[in-house]
């Protein structure tokens, strides 16, 4: 049995996506990861202009995608995550999980459509303003005046 001609280079070659390549080459990753969710989304203009989620859903609900990050772990993410990570350059591990006062944050849709992956639609922000904007979803009115407001 041969050696395939890959070897030679490493495991940096083993999958198309999220290979330690990356590790010294950031650029490429994210041009990767902007490619592979521009795959899967679509724009929907009936909807305040969302980019929406047309890959596979966690729950029916939330876009999900399987991640091959730079340090070689491999993770089932929201696209939505995804997208905010992607505009905003940061890495998973780099991702505030919780505020200054810790409260747990979350990206939250202004839009309230959980399929929803337009950067301009995302905001990391505490879990209970993210809850309290259902309610502002349900009476069609930002009811406590957010900044940025909810899309209604």
């Amino acid at each position: 049995m041969g050696i395939h001609p890959s070897a030679s280079l490493g495991s940096q070659f083993r999958t198309p996506f999220g290979f330690s390549f990356y590790r010294n080459n950031m650029e490429s990753f994210w041009n990767a990861l902007a490619l592979a969710l521009s795959k899967k989304s679509e724009k929907n203009y009936g909807n305040y202009d969302c980019t929406v989620w047309v890959g596979a859903l966690e729950h029916g609900v939330y876009g999900k995608k399987v991640m091959n990050w730079p340090d070689g772990t491999r993770t089932l993410e929201r696209a939505h995550r995804l997208s905010y990570m992607l505009d905003k350059r940061i890495l998973k591990e780099n991702l505030p999980r919780f505020s200054p006062n810790g409260d747990l944050l979350d990206i939250s849709h202004l839009c309230h459509n959980p399929k929803c992956i337009k950067p301009e639609h995302l905001i990391l922000e505490s879990h209970s303003i993210n809850i309290e904007r259902i309610f502002c979803r349900r009476t069609k009115q930002c009811t406590n005046n957010h900044l940025p407001c909810c899309l209604i």
